[in-house]
């Protein structure tokens, strides 16, 4: 009998910044919190994002081996000891959403340079799940096949 596979865990941080601010802002976050939360052991990686299209500009999601990461002593002290800096650009952010969860499906191959996010402001059934997974396989086929040949 095989050992049950653990599903990876997501850091999930969405959010808007106030303009003014928004060039220290970035230089902050790329040098603080990605370099410090992918020091932790059990993070694999952190990747930022920014919207063209959506109601917050910024997205920040960190992989982790599993959920038990972020109850780790190494986790909270992240939080307990923020710098300076921290706590004035995290008093920037607004219209903030921060989750953690699991990842139980994935399509694709690589990494991503495009992400779409579907909030269904409700805990989605295994049903909702397999219907997004199988349309991430329909667009990663679109675009495969859209790619030009070398």
């Amino acid at each position: 009998m095989s050992a049950a596979v653990e599903a990876p865990g997501t850091l999930f941080v969405w959010a808007n910044v106030e303009p003014d601010f928004e060039e220290d802002f970035n230089r902050w976050y790329d040098r603080e919190p990605v370099e410090e939360r992918i020091a932790i052991p059990g993070f694999v990686v952190g990747t930022r994002y920014v919207s063209s299209h959506a109601s917050r500009k910024y997205l920040g999601l960190y992989r982790t081996q599993n959920l038990e990461v972020f109850r780790s002593p190494a986790y909270r002290r992240a939080f307990e000891h923020q710098t300076p800096w921290s706590v004035v650009n995290l008093g920037r952010m607004q219209n903030t959403v921060r989750r953690v969860c699991t990842v139980p499906f994935e399509t694709g191959i690589g990494s991503a340079a495009w992400l779409a996010v579907i909030r269904l402001g409700r805990t989605p059934t295994t049903a909702d799940l397999t219907t997004l997974a199988s349309c991430g396989t329909s667009l990663q086929a679109m675009m495969a096949s859209s790619r030009p040949m070398s």
